[in-house]
Order: structure tokens, then sequence, then C-alpha cells
């Protein structure tokens, strides 16, 4: 078996056009060790080397990940109930420098008393983010304007609510 090294808290894995994306969450203040700030790494599937990584500026705080998704060449990521675009495209990405996370929000989903986002998609020009309310009732699904279709991004289209505990999204069109 092969081992390949990734960031402090591997979760999400999304394969792009040969590549492994690899969201570290980093680790939580809570840690024994302490808080380490999350990024993401991106694996050539080909070679199974680490062929680059993004992370946040060394002068800016811990920041752990939340969800992220990828979309044509847009890697979207969500820090609290922010949610952050980054264009995968607008610069070589390699082992060294790594490039640097935006540090400024697309838009937040706090305006509709959202305090954690749960599950999030990015699909067909939208973005999905679920609220699990607790777990102990219905939860919601809010879905917006990525802006990939010339609508602002960040504007609210729909909202309905679903079962105890949204958590992902599945499309089958």
């Amino acid at each position: 078996p092969r081992t390949i090294r990734v960031g402090d808290v591997p979760d999400e894995l999304q394969v792009v056009e040969g590549d492994l994306w690899v969201t570290c969450k980093g680790k939580p203040s809570y840690a024994p060790s302490g808080a380490t700030k999350g990024k993401f790494v991106k694996i050539d599937l080909a070679t199974g080397r680490v062929s680059g990584d993004l992370q946040f500026e060394a002068a800016s705080p811990v920041v752990n990940l939340g969800n992220s998704a990828i979309s044509g060449t847009n890697l979207y990521y969500t820090i609290g109930t922010a949610v952050y675009k980054f264009d995968l495209t607008a610069e070589p990405l390699s082992e060294a420098p790594p490039l640097t996370l935006p540090e400024t929000p697309l838009f937040d989903v706090s305006a509709q008393n959202i305090s954690s986002i749960y599950g999030f998609a990015v699909h067909n020009g939208r973005i999905y983010v679920s609220n699990a309310f607790g777990f102990n009732v219905a939860g919601k699904v809010y879905i917006y304007n990525s802006g990939e279709t010339g609508s602002s991004v960040g504007t609210l289209l729909n909202t309905t609510t679903v079962g105890v505990g949204p958590s992902a999204f599945y499309f089958n069109f």
C-alpha cells in the first residue's frame, strides 16, 4: 500500500479530469495538538503524487473548512455560514509555493437564519445548502444562484422543507 500525505482531517474526495481533490478540513480548536488550517490537495491519479495544494495565507487566522464542491473550473467551499469560490484555472497549481484561497465570501446564508451549513452541492448553476435544525425536526434546503448563469450570485431562488438531517444532494438530471 502507498501512503499519500495530505492535510489534517481529510474528508471529502472529488475526481475531476484525472485528478483527485481532497478537502482537508483542518484540526478543530479543541484538538489536543491545537487547531490547524484547512486546505485542498490535488493528487494526479496517473502518478499517485500530490501535484499541488490550495491553502490560506500564513498570516490569516486558523480556518477550518466546511463543505466543498467542484463545478466546471470552480471550487466552491464553505466556512461557517459563508460560501466561497476559487477559479481553478486562475493560476497554475504546483506544490510550492501553494496558491492562496480567497478570504472574501461570495455570499453568506445567515440572512435566511441558517446557523450552520450541513449539506452543500453545486449543480447546473445553482448552489444547494441544507440546514438540519438540530436533527429533531424537518430540515430545509435552500437553492441559490451560483452566478454561472448570468444572474446575481447568492440570490435565493427556492426553499423547500425536507426530512430530518439533510446532509447530501444527488442529481439524476
